[in-house]
């Protein structure tokens, strides 16, 4: 017990401090902190290795390894090694430490990863925040028509929509923990919290993906509607994901600005499909990615060219590669299913949110803030003992 506890403190500490400096490094403090943060992602790469080979060293001079647990060390191999493809065809170091973090979560348990989550997100969005509002970094605002009558406040982030996806997750967090002990004064002070990031930022995706969300956790949960363990739900839940990221590359790829049809969807979903649909002619999709060169996510980079993929799983098969794709996907599936089958309704809304927003967002893998994929390996660790049944 004592080692359990030893290796769960070292992970929790680890991915606080990696998630921490994560949320400061996406802000316009990169510029100073970026190489800083790549020192402490080698070192909680380093911690995580160390973490993962004395666990598998002590538990094989325990007892000698099951079929299941042969099965779960080849999957493990996998992630690491598709994660790794990714970040070297992506240049994003970061990609690694996620890898890492994911194969180590099982040390730990769901609500203790999305307390670490939620808290060592929100202290280092408020430190940005509050530096831009007293002008430390650069003025927190993009000008969103000529008019001048829409602002959207960016609040030290180069993108104006950055705020506001980190603020849904974190209510998303804040919904998963209280689960039934929610009270209605919270939900209310959420909706407050959630209109005034929609005015500061316009985003309307976060906004109403919120709103949905909310009514979902009061039906779902607090009145406890619905029983998700039906066999049926047990089936189709699972095809959710790679159902929709296909259906999200087949729109791209057929998009065509003469039908008028997809003209008035490129319209609705601000140019993503157009965007996405340039993407795939400029970078076919590969078994194993490639670096892409993105323009326009930033607000230094107003009037110039804008080539920017939004969605995450366009982004997921174009850069990261098919192999890296199709193994989150079935990871999100994974979770998806278990959701159903422990009827875990908060679960099930998480994963449900993510489905929806990462058709036009890419935030699907970003651990530190939308930590469901740590969530993975704890899922799997209670299933391994079990003898294993889609229905």
């Amino acid at each position: 017990m004592r080692y359990k506890l030893t290796c769960e403190t070292i992970y929790l500490f680890l991915f606080s401090v990696y998630s921490f400096f994560y949320v400061i490094d996406q802000s316009l403090f990169r510029s100073y902190i970026h190489p800083f943060f790549i020192l402490i992602t080698v070192i909680v790469c380093l911690g995580m290795a160390y973490l993962f080979l004395i666990r598998q060293i002590s538990y094989l001079l325990i007892k000698n390894l099951s079929r299941k647990q042969f099965a779960a060390l080849i999957l493990t191999c996998v992630i690491v090694i598709a994660f790794m493809i990714a970040m070297m065809a992506t240049d994003r170091s970061y990609v690694m430490a996620f890898a890492m973090l994911i194969i180590n979560a099982d040390v730990t348990s769901i609500k203790k990863i999305v307390k670490c989550s939620f808290w060592s997100t929100l202290f280092p969005l408020l430190v940005v925040m509050t530096c831009a509002k007293l002008g430390i970094i650069i003025k927190d605002y993009i000008l969103i028509s000529t008019s001048g009558d829409r602002v959207a406040h960016c609040f030290g982030y180069s993108y104006y929509s950055s705020v506001s996806y980190m603020v849904l997750y974190l209510e998303i967090g804040y919904l998963f923990l209280k689960e039934r002990n929610i009270k209605w004064i919270e939900i209310l002070v959420l909706s407050f919290i959630n209109y005034e990031i929609y005015q500061l930022t316009t985003t309307r995706l976060p906004f109403f993906l919120f709103c949905g969300v909310l009514i979902l956790d009061i039906l779902l949960i607090k009145f406890d509607w619905l029983n998700l363990n039906n066999p049926y739900l047990r089936v189709f839940v699972p095809l959710a994901f790679p159902v929709g990221c296909l259906f999200t590359y087949w729109c791209a790829k057929n998009y065509t600005p003469a039908n008028i049809f997809w003209r008035t969807m490129n319209i609705l979903f601000s140019s993503r499909l157009s965007l996405s649909h340039s993407a795939i002619m400029q970078y076919p999709p590969k078994l194993f990615g490639q670096y892409i060169e993105m323009q326009g996510n930033s607000i230094y980079s107003k009037g110039h060219f804008y080539f920017y993929i939004d969605s995450g799983f366009m982004y997921s098969i174009l850069a990261y590669g098919i192999i890296f794709t199709a193994l989150v996907v079935f990871m999100y599936s994974y979770l998806f299913w278990y959701s159903c089958k422990k009827n875990n309704k908060a679960l099930f809304i998480w994963c449900l949110a993510v489905l929806t927003f990462t058709v036009i967002n890419n935030t699907w893998i970003a651990i530190t803030y939308n930590p469901m994929l740590l969530c993975f390996y704890t899922v799997l660790k209670e299933q391994k003992a079990k003898k294993f049944s889609l229905v």
